[in-house]
């Protein structure tokens, strides 16, 4: 089983529903968009990111002075990345959102207040069904143990 799991911190004030999402990324999915690797500069990428404290804070206080950083553009969406990526979206056979929290930025209760989307994707539905009804199985399992 191939996977591919991942989490996003938004800093919006309404909540995240997972229908939306996950609509808009199965259409992001049949575009076929490509992930483009970019090495930036330090200054390249502050002034990418100007409108955006968070990623303003990493690069200043992660990437050094005169070095580089890699981002990726993926049709409208540039974000800090290490990668690697798949060469496009259409690899993605299946995606589900899997859950959400509320976190602050850096684990610091005294900064802002965000919230967290966790996703998982698989190269085919099977084996994304296959995943959520091991997760049924192993919340079952566990409320069985609680009520014990």
């Amino acid at each position: 089983m191939s996977l591919c799991s991942f989490l996003l911190d938004f800093s919006v004030w309404w909540p995240i529903a997972d229908k939306p999402i996950e609509q808009e990324v199965n259409k992001i999915i049949k575009q076929k968009q490509k992930f483009e690797r970019m090495v930036v500069t330090k200054e390249e990428a502050l002034e990418l990111f100007s409108d955006n404290p968070f990623k303003q804070e990493i690069l200043t206080t992660k990437v050094p002075d005169g070095t580089r950083t890699t981002v990726y553009k993926c049709g409208d969406l540039i974000d800090l990345c290490r990668g690697p990526h798949l060469a496009h979206t259409g690899k993605v056979k299946a995606f589900a959102t899997t859950r959400h929290s509320a976190t602050n930025w850096l684990g610091d209760t005294d900064n802002d207040s965000l919230q967290r989307m966790y996703g998982i994707s698989f190269p085919d539905k099977k084996q994304l069904k296959l995943w959520q009804e091991n997760m049924e199985k192993v919340c079952m399992s566990n409320a069985k143990w609680i009520n014990t």
